[in-house]
Formats: C-alpha cells, sequence, structure tokens
C-alpha cells in the first residue's frame, strides 16, 4: 500500500487521540478542582405522622408477610440531592414501624432521620449515612433505589418518585 495515501488516515488518528487526551485533561482537571464545593447536607426538619390517606404501597415482591408504604406527601428532593420520605412497614401481625429516611441515589446509601413512637418522632440512636444491603428488611431500600428513587444514579424529582410508586414500571421497558 501508498504510504501517501496512509497519511491523512494516520493524521487523523492523531488528532482524534489529542482530542480525546485533551477532553479528558479537562475532565480531570474539573474534577479536582479545589473550588469545587463539598457535598453537605440539608437541615431536615420531621414531617407530620402519616396519614392512612397518604400511604401508596411498595411492591416489594417475594411474598414478604410485612407490607411497605410511603407517605406520598413526604416525597421531597433538597439541594443536597437527597430523597427523603416516611416508610410505614406493617407485618402481618398488625405492628406498624414509622420511620423518616434520607436516600443518596448517587451512593446507593441511606440515612434514618426519625422513628414514629405513638403520636411523635423520636431520633434514632444512630443516624448515620450507611450502604444499602441488598438482603434482609433492606430489600425494600433496594427496590425503592433501583425502581422508585433513582435513574442510573440521579435522583428522580418527587412527582416522579409519587408516580413511580402508584405505577411501578416495568423493568426492561
Amino acid at each position: 500500500m501508498n504510504r501517501a495515501a496512509l497519511l491523512p488516515l494516520g493524521g487523523g488518528m492523531v488528532c482524534a487521540l489529542m482530542s480525546a487526551l485533551a477532553f479528558a485533561q479537562g475532565q480531570d482537571r474539573e474534577w479536582r478542582t479545589p473550588e469545587a464545593k463539598a457535598w453537605s447536607e440539608a437541615d431536615v426538619a420531621l414531617p407530620a405522622l402519616p396519614a392512612a390517606r397518604d400511604l401508596v404501597e411498595v411492591d416489594v415482591a417475594g411474598g414478604s408477610p410485612t407490607r411497605f408504604y410511603v407517605d406520598t406527601g413526604t416525597v421531597t428532593l433538597e439541594e443536597d440531592k437527597v430523597l427523603r420520605l416516611t416508610l410505614v412497614a406493617v407485618t402481618a401481625g398488625g405492628a406498624r414501624t414509622v420511620t423518616r429516611e434520607g436516600f443518596r441515589c448517587k451512593t446507593g446509601e441511606y440515612r434514618l432521620y426519625g422513628i414514629g413512637a405513638g403520636n411523635a418522632w423520636s431520633t434514632p440512636q444512630r443516624s448515620e449515612w450507611r450502604q444499602v444491603a441488598r438482603t434482609g428488611y433492606s430489600h425494600v431500600r433496594v427496590v425503592l433505589l433501583d425502581t422508585v428513587l433513582c435513574e442510573i444514579g440521579v435522583a428522580n424529582l418527587p412527582e416522579r418518585v409519587v408516580r413511580n410508586l402508584r405505577y411501578p414500571p416495568v423493568p426492561g421497558r
């Protein structure tokens, strides 16, 4: 093959490679910018305890005897990109647990802000960000993160969260 014919092809490849490197360097520089604002959590106020009319069931599948509900009137998304909601768990025997929780879609973490006790909220003993476990009681949190709250690590708007609760998305569509 003629070397002269290969020259434009090689030059084009060099230009493409240089463009990719320049883009990557720009991305790296932006990522390392010290002026980039560090994440900081918004102040959290606990809402009123849930009313039955505002509860929408979360379809966790798997035949769990515990039923889970989200209080649709308490779904919020603040500037810190944390989706907060009130979660209600009702066992087959009728025991009811109410929690106020926050979810970070980007990191797959959750945090407990309050526990409903009678007609008031109580502060949990531990309230740090934790990774959502893919087993046990946290299964409802996995379902919430994967099908209701987030899309590809980005938090949905509260209206979208409520719509996803009322009309669960079909996987693969």
